[in-house]
């Protein structure tokens, strides 16, 4: 009877035990690391039915894509905007008490400021474990998921493979003069300018103003954009991400490193008051596994294949 008594209370104290374990708040949730952990994760992610990504370009548009296939009952909303406006928007709403934002994909400028705040979550993932520790913030308030690098990208039907500038000196070349334009919209053009400084210097730069270079008031896949049209012909300040994007769709377009470029070094955090800390979690370990990555415009590999150096890379 002793036995059979026993019995009956282990059975009834397993249940129990797993469910008082099962997370509930961000910051349980964040660090969960039960063997149950994608079954948990996917459960508690189709109660909460949604997920709101702060990003600031298309880069991860194709793993979106995938992402939102693979768990279609979690409705994917997005809002984009350069770093310095989400940087605003985030620090503004937290004054507010108006928590929405769960996931921020964004440069590691803006996230300093919102670490400072104190409005991000330290996460685990899995997946960390085939990340380098300088890929991650030291108290794991953010991964890195994706570097985008900024140098020229041309169209190859208005400039040839043969003839495009192969260094910043031949961006000098009189035949180059009015060819060229720029985005001044968001942090990529200040960006641009400061790695070309530490790169060339004060008067490469100056000269290169005198190339009657055009100046736009559009995002970087906008003027991306007018490179595929052929309306700009060349630009030394496209991500190479757009034109790989353009380029894998049949577009007449090119890149290439015209020496030391600038990187902009993209990373995941997840906000301490994220109404869906289960999808967010779902989203960050998926973003950062082999096959999110296959799926996004990552580009690490092209420090490689271009022989790229950084002028300016920040954690």
């Amino acid at each position: 009877m002793r036995i059979v008594m026993l019995a009956a209370v282990v059975a009834v104290a397993i249940p129990l035990a797993s469910q008082a374990a099962e997370p509930k708040s961000v910051a349980e949730v964040a660090d969960y690391r039960g063997a149950d952990r994608q079954a948990v994760f996917e459960a508690g992610a189709k109660k909460e039915g949604g997920l709101l990504v702060y990003t600031i370009g298309t880069q991860s548009d194709p793993m979106l894509d995938v992402y939102q296939k693979k768990y279609p009952f979690v409705r994917l909303e997005i809002f984009r905007a350069p770093t310095p406006e989400l940087t605003r928007r985030v620090l503004e709403e937290y004054k507010a008490d108006r928590k929405i934002v769960d996931v921020l994909d964004m440069s590691t400028g803006g996230l300093q400021a919102m670490r400072d705040a104190r409005y991000l979550q330290t996460y685990y993932t899995p997946e960390m474990s085939a990340y380098p520790a300088n890929a991650m913030e030291p108290n794991k308030l953010w991964v890195f998921d994706y570097e985008a690098f900024v140098s020229l990208g041309y169209n190859t039907d208005a400039v040839s493979t043969v003839d495009s500038p192969k260094t910043y000196d031949d961006l000098l070349n009189p035949k180059w003069k009015g060819r060229m334009a720029v985005s001044d919209n968001g942090s990529t053009l200040p960006h641009w300018v400061g790695g070309v400084l530490l790169t060339k210097g004060e008067d490469f730069l100056k000269k290169l103003g005198q190339q009657d270079v055009k100046v736009f008031n559009v995002l970087g896949r906008a003027l991306s954009n007018l490179v595929v049209s052929g309306e700009v012909p060349m630009s030394p300040s496209i991500y190479n991400s757009h034109m790989r994007n353009s380029k894998g769709k049949g577009a007449h377009v090119d890149w290439h490193a015209l020496g030391p470029v600038y990187s902009n070094v993209n990373a995941l955090a997840i906000a301490k008051g994220a109404p869906h800390p289960f999808a967010s979690m779902l989203y960050i370990d998926y973003t950062l596994s082999h096959e999110g990555q296959r799926s996004e415009e990552h580009t690490s590999e092209l420090q490689s294949r271009f022989g790229i150096s950084y002028a300016v890379f920040c954690l």
